[in-house]
């Protein structure tokens, strides 16, 4: 059994408990934060002594009494911290924004209009694990957010946090590898591709900010080297859709999005769908999968022929033409680069249709 599979089996039920909890309103957390204060303080004595010693280094001038109420304040502080950082597994953007607000953002926007790259620095101060929601106060949907992190010792605590810190679209870079690719303007470090490819993995989801990561990092890959990577070119490294790109492992990965459309237009409420179970290996080995998949969706082509011949035509339309661009025969296997070029291709079909779904909506 492989090592993160035993640890996901043995902290399942704190997991669990995780998610219980992030299920209550904040007031309710508040006021478990509140009762969590006295055991950590008073029994556990939680990192008492370096807090202490912390606070006496900082604070020479001040009494014994002084430095104590400090501590205090800073242990039920540390009480709400914990809170908040759990309701992350379950808050909505809406209010995220009410509880984290920035100002000033369009300075953020202004400079990203001018391809410029920003570097926001922050005191210590408050719950670092929300300054990631900057992302919901920017309008740029196609720029890679990145926060700089120390890795855990413990893995599974490690995954589990940099899930949360990815929770609106940023993503993390290794405090270790950060400053060389900051001060060098190098390549950017191959855990920042590497833990994006196993989020994409382990959550069949490509994200706004993963997508991006992606973007970001084999665009700077091709400056670096001054040689543009045949497996993922520039034509898939776009802000949306481009219907004209010949790539094939980009094709694919729109055909994959158009395939799990048709499966949602035949099955309204469908609880899981073709991405769930084959996303991964249709990006890894498509001849195997693709077959099946197509079929699938002339079945659910039929299913839907008697209720909406309309919609039918459309999606025959889309799987015609994708067809004719990715050939006759597919892929018998993917590089990472090219799975690279298939998250892309899927992810801006998907928005694409999302996008005009919101459109039609609001005429």
């Amino acid at each position: 059994m492989k090592k993160e599979t035993l640890q996901n089996i043995i902290y399942s039920p704190l997991y669990l408990w995780f998610k219980l909890h992030a299920l209550l309103p904040m007031r309710v957390l508040y006021l478990l934060a509140d009762l969590l204060y006295y055991p950590l303080y008073y029994v556990v004595h939680y990192r008492r002594r370096l807090v202490f010693e912390n606070m006496r280094n900082a604070f020479p001038d001040k009494s014994e009494q002084e430095l104590i109420r400090l501590e205090k304040k800073f242990y039920r502080h540390f009480c709400d911290y914990i809170v908040e950082t759990i309701k992350l597994l379950h808050i909505s953007d809406e209010e995220m924004r009410r509880r984290m607000v920035f100002e000033q953002t369009d300075i953020i926007d202004r400079l990203f209009d001018q391809n410029r790259s920003i570097i926001i620095l922050l005191g210590h101060f408050g719950n670092w694990e929300w300054v990631p929601s900057v992302t919901l106060w920017t309008r740029t949907p196609d720029v890679l957010f990145a926060q700089i992190y120390r890795p855990l010792k413990n893995e599974w605590f490690d995954r589990f946090f940099l899930k949360l810190r990815s929770r609106f679209g940023s993503t993390c870079i290794a405090k270790k590898e950060t400053l060389r690719a900051i001060l060098n303007d190098t390549l950017y470090p191959a855990t920042l591709l590497n833990g994006v490819t196993l989020r994409i993995r382990a959550e069949h989801e490509v994200t706004r900010g993963r997508a991006a990561t992606i973007k970001a990092y084999y665009k700077k890959l091709a400056e670096a080297t001054q040689r543009e990577n045949p497996d993922i070119p520039e034509e898939v490294l776009r802000v949306s859709l481009n219907e004209n790109s010949s790539n094939i492992p980009y094709n694919l990965g729109r055909l994959f999005s158009v395939l799990e459309a048709i499966q949602s237009a035949a099955n309204p409420g469908i609880n899981a769908t073709i991405k769930d179970k084959y996303f991964n290996s249709a990006a890894a080995t498509p001849a195997v999968i693709f077959p099946t998949l197509v079929n699938l969706a002339q079945k659910h082509l039929k299913k839907l022929r008697g209720s909406n011949a309309g919609l039918v035509i459309f999606y025959e339309k889309q799987l015609t033409d994708l067809c004719a661009r990715i050939g006759e025969s597919y892929p018998k296997r993917m590089n990472l680069p090219q799975q690279g070029s298939f998250q892309l291709g899927y992810y801006h079909q998907t928005q694409a249709r999302y996008q005009k779904k919101e459109e039609n909506e609001n005429v």
